[in-house]
């Protein structure tokens, strides 16, 4: 309801559908992609490419015309640092 603004989701938080596939997807070079479906034992690979979306996410698109889109995660500091050059940040 509120666009870019920080959304806090427990860590211990399951996030779960009636139905789901699992896919692995390698990020090669050249923006490169190859994703693999495991369903029964049998797996196939699939082609693809990627890229950024901005600072935000990654969105993959597979030969087969499937896409992905994978936000980022980002950790809240407890404290910020005047210098972070010099705190290695």
């Amino acid at each position: 309801m509120r666009p870019n603004h920080i959304q806090i989701i427990s860590p211990d938080h399951k996030f779960g559908f009636a139905q789901e596939d699992v896919w692995k997807v390698k990020f090669l070079d050249a923006y490169k992609a190859e994703a693999t479906l495991s369903k029964g034992g049998d797996s196939q690979v699939i082609s693809g490419k990627w890229s950024t979306i901005y600072d935000q996410a990654f969105r993959v698109e597979l030969d087969n015309g499937l896409r992905f889109v994978s936000n980022f995660r980002y950790n809240i500091k407890p404290n910020w640092s005047e210098d972070p050059l010099k705190d290695g940040a």
